[in-house]
């Protein structure tokens, strides 16, 4: 291999990771504001109905219910591994509290 063809490699391959971690970046990006501009639309009151139709618009994050008899929806994004969520509590089968979190 000549000196210009290491030279042409490492620049491809430079400008291959810049661009897989760019598009990563835009992507993460998109899945946080998903979390964050949805979380935002639960105030107290809002029925479960409502919740699991808006959640159900989501492409970039997902959710899971768990809990009984008090029910807990955990919305979030795997492109952060999870780390960005918004945890819906409801009662009585409206929204009781939905908190917005990104922790590690």
């Amino acid at each position: 291999m000549t000196k210009l063809h290491k030279h042409f490699l490492r620049y491809g391959i430079t400008i291959s990771l810049v661009t897989v971690i760019g598009v990563y970046a835009f992507f993460a990006n998109e899945a946080r504001k998903e979390v964050y501009f949805l979380c935002g639309n639960f105030t107290a009151g809002v029925s479960e109905d409502s919740v699991k139709h808006q959640l159900s618009t989501a492409h970039l994050a997902s959710y899971s219910v768990s809990g009984e008899p008090v029910k807990k929806i955990e919305f979030s994004s795997w492109l952060h591994a999870h780390w960005v969520q918004c945890q819906i509590v409801f009662d009585h089968g409206v929204v009781k509290t939905a908190r917005y979190t990104f922790a590690m």
